[in-house]
């Protein structure tokens, strides 16, 4: 493989990535305002909060794929990648590290319709609970699914674009990542 194509794949993810990035903020941001200005009625909040939910958790093993596969990538083809530098990391724990604390260890309060009531479901049993409780559980699991999609997909954008950056360079010094290969001039 040469550098030309890992350039070529890391800019379609780090498009791929950052359209999604993109994507994620802007619909959070007219969700939050359609939520707050009461134009969401709460049984449509309950189906937008359980897409958002699925959607926000089944995005995480894509991106620890597409990250894995990005850095087996790099070392293949010998690239040298200092990913965002040592931030970048920081970052990376500090999104983790809430995640966990999210889903593990905050009661879980989830809340479905039953009939015209609310009932919440957590750890110490079913109760009812008001619609305005029930809006504010719904719209808190919404804003760590959206955090874990908008996190992941800007973590991955940064990656490729600094992939994308060093395998210009590399391609640019004219020198081949593979062992006895030289890169045509």
């Amino acid at each position: 493989m040469r550098p030309q194509f890992v350039r070529r794949l890391s800019s379609v993810l780090l498009f791929v990535s950052a359209a999604l990035s993109g994507l994620t903020l802007a619909t959070f941001a007219v969700l939050s305002v359609l939520v707050f200005q009461g134009r969401i009625n709460t049984r449509s909040l309950f189906s937008i909060a359980a897409k958002a939910h699925t959607g926000g958790f089944a995005l995480l093993p894509i991106f620890i794929l597409a990250g894995a596969g990005l850095t087996v990538l790099c070392k293949r083809t010998q690239i040298p990648v200092r990913i965002a530098g040592k931030y970048m990391w920081k970052v990376v724990w500090v999104i983790w590290i809430a995640v966990f604390l999210h889903v593990f260890l905050t009661p879980a309060r989830y809340v479905h319709p039953e009939g015209s009531a609310w009932i919440s479901t957590g750890r110490a049993g079913p109760w009812t609970v008001s619609e305005q409780v029930a809006r504010r559980y719904l719209w808190s699991e919404m804003e760590w699914s959206f955090l874990i999609a908008f996190g992941g997909s800007s973590i991955l954008a940064l990656a490729s674009r600094s992939v994308a950056q060093q395998a210009c360079s590399q391609e640019a010094a004219g020198t081949s990542s593979l062992a006895g290969v030289d890169s045509p001039r």
